[in-house]
């Protein structure tokens, strides 16, 4: 059995800013992931997760915020260049 590869919309938009060839590296992200939109339950945890952070006089960019708790949120593990990052 295959395994599935999730990317949030955020990364969608995200990594191929960079490229020369945005559009080409925006379809072999869509070819290669299953994409995750955004929906309520992820904009409440992030906004959770921001109020807490911001107590704790953290700030954390907005995208990157988002992109965790939509892990969070679908219980899902995330690659970032440095590993994975898991729930658990």
């Amino acid at each position: 059995m295959r395994d599935i590869y999730y990317i949030s919309v955020i990364t969608l938009y995200e990594y191929p800013r960079g490229s020369k060839n945005s559009k080409e590296v925006k379809k072999l992200l869509e070819e290669s992931f299953a994409m995750v939109s955004l929906n309520n339950e992820v904009l409440l945890k992030s906004l959770e997760m921001w109020r807490d952070l911001k107590t704790k006089g953290i700030l954390i960019d907005d995208r990157d915020l988002i992109v965790g708790a939509t892990a969070i949120v679908l219980s899902l593990s995330f690659l970032r260049k440095t590993g994975a990052i898991s729930k658990d």
